[in-house]
């Protein structure tokens, strides 16, 4: 197993910079990404601000790479391409619409996505 700065190879950072960048656009994956930190503060119950939703899209920009391109420990090529997950729902919409739709197609060869993750739901 790994922690999180085990994981952050190049690769996985400039995948990361690349969804910011597509996110600070504010275009459609900006609503899809808002749209699931939504989801999230309303199944807990959070008072819901513009600020509060961007900041709350930021962690889910941080694991975005993992679902869509596995699991990779600096020094290993070995890909982990299934995650555990606790639901889904918006968050695996948008992970297929990323690597899916006509119209991410140009995030999705920037982003130079090498394999595909499988997500298991666990609850």
């Amino acid at each position: 197993m790994a922690n999180y700065d085990d994981i952050l190879t190049s690769h996985f950072l400039k995948q990361r910079e690349i969804l910011v960048q597509e996110f600070s656009k504010r275009g459609e994956f900006y609503d899809l990404v808002v749209e699931i930190s939504q989801e999230m503060f309303k199944l807990r119950g959070r008072t819901i601000s513009r600020e509060r939703l961007e900041a709350g899209s930021l962690y889910i920009l941080q694991e975005l790479p993992l679902f869509l391109d596995g699991v990779y420990k600096i020094g290993s090529e070995v890909a982990h391409t299934v995650i555990l997950y606790p639901g889904l729902g918006k968050l695996d919409e948008l992970i297929m619409k990323i690597l899916h739709d006509d119209g991410f197609e140009s995030l999705r060869e920037k982003l130079n996505i090498r394999g595909m993750t499988g997500v298991a739901n666990v609850q």
